[in-house]
């Protein structure tokens, strides 16, 4: 899958990525939990934050659609809600579509490997993957970048991967493993 990049205002960014998704379209940008303190107090409570403020990736294959939205007054997007039985209005916040020397760049699904690790690392350990013998995953860094292989088992927080044509299972740490489904889309 290939992806193009929407600009909006930073404090826009999560909720255009929701937006986009109610409306029918893939998209995401990259999150992290951060815990914030209240103001005037000394409550503190979890909030989602953007990594990449203002920047939202959606799918390519939608461009014409996601311009012509962008270029409207009031963007919004009609679609069919289920539960109500009726066509709903989704107002989405105000976006433009990232252009380059009149052109709008389109990102491989690998080049946001670094994005959804960084992504990863930033979780929780109790929210962290885990991976069961037998599943396929790629590794995302340097040296094994973009080869798929397959859980063997894991030793602690390290898991064990045999790759096509190594003799040994490669200790890899589980953060640094993505799900091969996610490279499949």
């Amino acid at each position: 899958m290939n992806w193009c990049i929407l600009r909006t205002a930073p404090s826009r960014t999560i909720p255009l990525t929701t937006a986009l998704q109610q409306a029918g379209f893939q998209a995401w940008t990259p999150q992290e939990t951060r815990t914030v303190r209240l103001a005037r107090s000394r409550d503190r409570k979890e909030v989602a934050s953007p990594m990449t403020p203002t920047i939202v990736f959606s799918e390519y294959d939608r461009l014409p659609e996601l311009v012509a939205i962008s270029r409207q007054p009031a963007p919004s997007r009609v679609v069919w809600d289920e539960a109500a039985r009726s066509h709903v209005t989704v107002m989405l916040p105000n976006f433009g579509v990232f252009r380059h020397l009149d052109i709008y760049p389109r990102v491989a699904d690998r080049a946001l490997d670094a994005l959804r690790l960084a992504e990863q690392r930033g979780r929780p350990r109790a929210a962290a993957r885990t991976f069961h013998a037998g599943e396929l995953v790629t590794f995302a860094d340097a040296g094994f970048e973009g080869l798929l292989g397959s859980v063997r088992g894991q030793r602690g927080r390290f898991i064990l991967v045999d790759f096509p044509g190594f003799n040994i299972p490669v200790k890899i740490a589980a953060h640094n493993l993505l799900p091969a489904h996610d490279q499949a889309a």
